[in-house]
């Protein structure tokens, strides 16, 4: 007899909500985000719209697909699955057309893809929260890249003799005081604009002075 399920799936039906769903079918309680949370939360183009909604500052996303016309911002752009994550699948491309291209290329678009403009001098900068029993923040954290690549790739995050645990990283992340107070106040905001449960880590993208959100991870 199972009393609970404690969920620590990385990606895939377990991140995406499918999992939840069956669980709450058959009543049994589980760890982490909701059916509807993992789901916002594996949606990038969901969860910038709900983002949007609630007046967060955000990068430009729109959805690239054959039938939609082409985005009101200039290249260059980043290319993303619209449902996946850990940075697989994601190209940054020069143009339009090469970004159209890559839909059939690239095996990780199938299901959908988003668009949004490249600013190579954006770093990622991430955060903790934990929202039981009461909210609580992490030290900030700002991942580092090991490679001369365009964006912080899987490798940088994942190959490695520990993966994420020897991943580089400056923790407490060096940003200035003004940066570290919009995260922390941001923070909690996606998290309930999510239904974050348990606890969850959530991505932004800062070049020193402005902030960006970029995305929640459910089940980091």
């Amino acid at each position: 007899e199972i009393d609970a399920v404690l969920m620590c799936c990385h990606g895939g039906p377990g991140e995406d909500g499918t999992l939840q769903g069956v669980f709450d079918l058959i009543g049994l309680p589980y760890s982490g985000p909701s059916m509807a949370g993992a789901l916002i939360g594996m949606d990038k183009l969901a969860f910038s719209g709900l983002a949007g909604s609630a007046w967060l500052q955000m990068l430009p996303r729109v959805p690239l697909a054959e039938s939609v016309p082409p985005p009101s911002f200039p290249g260059p752009y980043i290319v993303k699955p619209r449902f996946g994550g850990s940075s697989i699948g994601i190209d940054v491309v020069a143009d339009y057309e090469t970004a159209r291209a890559r839909l059939k290329a690239n095996p990780h678009l199938k299901r959908g893809a988003v668009l949004e403009p490249y600013q190579p001098e954006l770093f990622d900068l991430q955060i903790g929260v934990r929202v039981w029993p009461e909210v609580q923040l992490s030290a900030i954290e700002k991942p580092l890249r090991t490679r001369s690549g365009e964006i912080l790739a899987y490798a940088d995050k994942y190959v490695g003799p520990e993966g994420m645990t020897t991943a580089p990283r400056e923790l407490p992340a060096g940003i200035n005081s003004d940066l570290e107070r919009q995260i922390r106040t941001i923070a909690p905001e996606v998290a309930e604009l999510v239904g974050v449960r348990g606890i969850a880590r959530i991505d932004f993208l800062s070049d020193g002075e402005s902030l960006y959100v970029n995305e929640v991870n459910t089940i980091p």
